[in-house]
């Protein structure tokens, strides 16, 4: 979805506000859109947060809990959900 995100960019030259904007022309060739959108942890659509300065793309990771978007692995503790970020 990161992918799919930064190549809607590209095409509309911003960001979408949402997944759902992303059609599966964006998504790739052999793509599976429901299994792209949803989260592997537990069944529900993926989450996608537009923050000031950057996209975050994630599912809530072993916990199973939202953490809204705990991604950041360049500070301890390990992140409480798993994810992608795209600075904006």
């Amino acid at each position: 979805m990161a992918i799919a995100a930064q190549r809607y960019r590209l095409k509309h030259d911003r960001f979408p506000t949402s997944l759902a904007e992303i059609d599966d022309t964006l998504l790739g060739v052999s793509s599976n859109r429901a299994a792209q959108l949803t989260d592997p942890f537990n069944g529900n659509p993926l989450r996608y947060k537009m923050e000031d300065t950057r996209i975050v793309i994630y599912s809530v990771g072993r916990n199973e809990k939202d953490d809204g978007g705990d991604v950041d692995f360049d500070q301890p503790p390990p992140p409480l959900d798993f994810g992608f970020t795209l600075k904006r």
